[in-house]
């Protein structure tokens, strides 16, 4: 049997909005979005959970 999805990458994007309505966006500094607005997003590592990635991407 052919082992599928070996190489996945899960990403996480986190939405934070302020008491006033306002989003927390981040300009890329590289890869395919750099220089563009974006929320505060990136790649799950090996040893973390999607809610730690989450947090760790917005701070």
């Amino acid at each position: 049997m052919v082992e599928r999805c070996k190489n996945v990458w899960l990403a996480v994007s986190g939405l934070v909005i302020s008491d006033k309505g306002e989003w927390l966006v981040v300009n890329k500094r590289y890869g395919g979005l750099k220089g563009q607005w974006s929320l505060p997003a990136g790649f799950v590592k090996n040893d973390e959970t999607v809610d730690e990635a989450v947090v760790r991407e917005v701070l």
